[in-house]
């Protein structure tokens, strides 16, 4: 849930082509403004190491991360970092990895539900 709209409806199909999506994209693209030159194209390792660096202020990463931060020999920033949850507008959801529900579109008619 972004912004109080759902990215997915129950049976899978697209539930953020509205103005509540709109506006949920807007406001990540304003985040860039004050974000670090090509930080549109990081993923995880290169949040960690920005941060660990002391180049941003916040960011969201997985949990498993946050030791990272408190280790000298790679942390710029011991001692001086927090954790909190995703701020939220209405309701807060589970972050979820859209990643996990990808299965192609060719898969083998008797294979659909192993997978």
């Amino acid at each position: 849930m972004v912004l109080g709209n759902e990215i997915l409806t129950p049976d899978y199909q697209v539930a953020f082509d509205n103005d509540q999506g709109l506006a949920a994209l807007e406001f990540y693209k304003e985040l860039f403004s004050v974000s670090p030159p090509g930080s549109a194209s990081y993923a995880q390792p290169e949040v960690t190491t920005a941060a660990q660096l002391g180049k941003v202020a916040m960011f969201w990463n997985w949990a498993s991360t946050a030791r990272s931060y408190e280790d000298p020999k790679t942390s710029k920033v011991v001692g001086k970092m927090g954790q909190a949850l995703v701020p939220r507008q209405k309701t807060r959801a589970p972050m979820r990895g859209i990643w996990t529900m990808a299965m192609p579109a060719d898969i083998e008619p008797g294979k659909v539900d192993a997978a």
